[in-house]
């Protein structure tokens, strides 16, 4: 069946603006006593979104971005629809529709990390990871796990896991998670088009994230 189509949203924050400092916006808590994890590393009153630019170096990022797509054109071009994954924690990289061990493709291909790659994916990450600590008051916080999506416009989603603009809820695919970090690796307008990131604002909307009727609210 097809999930219903989300209202309109109202525009939060916009790519030609520049925030070397956050914008933010407070929004309720919720707190599952399950969560326990994640329960532990979080305060319960500082519940937000932030957005700002340059979190990390520009070359670093340049780097990193250059990797990625380094490794997607050395595994024949990545997954069969528009996002490919590399996911460096768990070893693994969209090949076709599935994922094949990033190590195996790597010994395959004679192919080695540079000390120039590993610096700025530890120097990008390390920032994100300071960076939401501070904002949330969470020194706890532990940066559990880190992956890349690269999207490919071009091809033609093959599965419901390739269509990514879905609404969602990350807490209820990962019950560990208190924050998620989104670092934008281009452009926007410059490089690519469309890609708009959406959050809902009400509880309606939320429950449409989960599957439920429209008529909630979005930014």
């Amino acid at each position: 069946a097809l999930l219903p189509k989300p209202a309109p949203a109202k525009l939060w924050v916009s790519h030609a603006d520049h925030h070397h400092e956050p914008a933010s916006k407070s929004v309720a808590c919720v707190r599952r006593e399950e969560d326990v994890e994640a329960n532990s590393c979080m305060p319960a009153d500082t519940c937000a979104r932030y957005v700002m630019d340059n979190l990390a170096k520009p070359q670093d990022v340049a780097v990193v971005r250059d990797m990625l797509q380094w490794l997607v054109a050395e595994a024949f071009g990545g997954g069969a629809g528009p996002p490919s994954v590399v996911d460096l924690h768990t070893g693994t990289i969209s090949y076709k529709d599935k994922f094949v061990l990033l190590q195996k493709l790597m010994d395959f291909k004679n192919l080695t990390f540079t000390e120039e790659q590993v610096a700025a994916y530890n120097a990008v990450r390390d920032s994100v990871h300071s960076k939401a600590r501070e904002l949330f008051q969470a020194p706890g916080l532990k940066a559990e796990m880190s992956f890349f999506s690269h999207i490919n416009s071009t091809k033609a989603a093959q599965n419901t896991h390739d269509e990514y603009w879905h609404p969602h809820i990350d807490t209820e695919q990962y019950s560990t998670f208190a924050v998620t970090s989104i670092l934008y690796l281009n452009e926007h307008t410059a490089e690519y088009d469309g890609g708009a990131f959406r959050f809902a604002d009400d509880d309606r909307a939320a429950k449409e994230a989960l599957g439920g009727s429209g008529g909630g609210a979005w930014s």
